[in-house]
């Protein structure tokens, strides 16, 4: 199993009324390989890869209250933009959990784990 981890500080979300910008995300990527070793290998182990999940935390702010979830099949976009080079964007459908919301003078803080659902664009 391989595991990519990547982190940054700019972002947007789009599903979760209130919340404007993200301001510190990081995203762990994993990725299965699958056993495929055949008579021909000579003795090594050959592997192709298999299936790939993401999995990580935002912290955010907003101007109003958003609304939670209302159950584990509503999903969000995420729009993550990365720190070594601006130019670079992850965007993917995800669900949110473990989401704390609070309101200290004013300003709305929103902080979620997520687990992205179906295919991750890098661009």
């Amino acid at each position: 199993m391989a595991n990519l981890s990547v982190s940054g500080k700019l972002g947007t979300i789009t599903g979760v009324t209130g919340v404007t910008e993200i301001s510190d995300w990081n995203v762990s990527v994993e990725s299965e390989a699958l056993d495929a070793t055949s008579k021909n290998s000579l003795g090594w182990k050959e592997h192709i890869l298999g299936l790939q999940s993401a999995t990580g935390s935002i912290k955010a702010f907003g101007n109003a209250m958003p609304p939670l979830p209302t159950d584990a099949t509503q999903t969000v976009t995420l729009a993550l933009v990365t720190d070594a080079d601006l130019s670079v964007t992850i965007t993917a459908p995800a669900i949110l959990s473990n989401i704390d919301v609070s309101s200290p003078m004013g300003i709305v803080e929103f902080s979620a784990d997520f687990t992205f659902t179906g295919e991750v664009v890098v661009s």
